[in-house]
């Protein structure tokens, strides 16, 4: 049995990995347990690791990680234990003579492989294989990273220009449609921050556009801004 601290097997002759055990007892802590497995399976992908435990009473589920496989089986083997006394009587009366010998008895146990591949081995010699079970995120975190996705797919095009003619117009409309279909070609929902830095109220004017509308934008940001004031031009995904 390989207690906490150690490292698992090598890989042997047979090219099958001896799984590294461990043993969960009663003044064992969680958190011991937790940090030993994770460090496992960071070092050590795809060996098994066998979690070793006896019965108790009243016992909670455990929660599955994602695409974590698990493999149980339990003992001891009743027909392995009759016929290993037939076969060795007298290994079991010296066990039973005498005061000074401990008793002996065997308990129920369960062995809990926990590995990031199938073991296919273990399932055809008896245990029970459980499949992975994929973890819903709640709606709280689904919004959570919804927002998140979108602050970090935000993106600032930054010009500055006085048109002098509608040959300048019509130049910096065609760069803000390229920058747009380059960077945003992806994206149906566009909104258009128009921040001009002259007018000192510090207004801000916001176009929603369904589709990839970008010409319609940029006519309403020159309809707004004729003489082409300075500012800054943001696409956020909604």
């Amino acid at each position: 049995m390989t207690s906490m601290g150690e490292q698992p097997a090598d890989y042997g002759a047979s090219g099958e990995c001896t799984p590294c055990e461990l043993r969960i007892t009663n003044h064992g802590k969680m958190a011991g347990w937790v940090t030993f497995a994770l460090d496992h399976f960071e070092k050590h992908a795809n060996e098994p690791l066998v979690l070793h435990t006896l019965p108790i009473r009243d016992a909670k589920p455990a929660a599955q990680a994602d695409d974590l496989q698990s493999v149980n089986d339990g003992g001891p083997d009743t027909q392995s234990l009759g016929n290993s006394a037939e076969g060795n009587p007298d290994t079991l009366a010296h066990a039973l003579q005498g005061d000074r010998h401990l008793k002996q008895k065997r308990v129920a146990f369960m062995r809990v492989t926990l590995c990031r591949r199938e073991l296919p081995t273990l399932v055809t010699k008896g245990a029970t294989y459980q499949r992975p079970d994929l973890r819903r995120l709640s709606k709280s975190a689904r919004a959570r990273m919804k927002r998140k996705f979108n602050a970090q797919s935000s993106v600032t095009i930054d010009y500055g220009y006085y048109s002098t003619s509608k040959f300048e117009d019509d130049l910096m409309e065609h760069i803000i449609l390229s920058r747009l279909h380059e960077i945003a070609k992806p994206i149906h929902n566009i909104r258009f921050h128009a921040v001009p830095s002259d007018n000192g109220r510090g207004e801000q004017h916001v176009f929603h556009l369904l589709g990839p509308k970008y010409r319609v934008g940029c006519m309403l940001w020159h309809c707004l801004y004729p003489s082409g004031p300075a500012g800054e031009l943001q696409i956020t995904q909604l």
